[in-house]
């Protein structure tokens, strides 16, 4: 599935389902997508690791902060292939000017 087909699909989930939310509360919930996800990283890998369960969790969180970012990004008219793209091309420009800064 392409990053378009995503965005196409969760689209159409949000029309089937009638599920609107404003662009606040969508942002809302994605930050608290990523503080579950932050959860299940510091049960698995941190000084109180936890047990094989969390593999699943964090999937199932991944999941839910990519559902949760198309989401935002459908509400605000982000076209998030372009947006990656864009990302891409800034992080080289900046890992190119840091290995250049330290004459690598």
């Amino acid at each position: 599935m392409t990053i378009k087909e995503a965005q196409e699909l969760l689209e159409a989930w949000v029309a089937k389902n009638d599920i609107r939310h404003g662009e606040l509360t969508r942002m809302a919930l994605l930050t608290e997508e990523i503080g579950k996800l932050a959860r299940v990283m510091a049960l698995r890998y941190g000084e109180h690791a936890g047990g094989p369960r969390l593999r699943n969790e964090l999937s199932d969180e991944i999941g839910d902060i990519l559902w949760a970012l198309i989401g935002v990004a459908n509400q605000t008219g982000v076209d998030l292939t372009a947006a990656l793209i864009g990302a891409l091309e800034r992080k080289s420009r900046e890992a190119e000017e840091a290995r250049q800064d330290t004459g690598r």
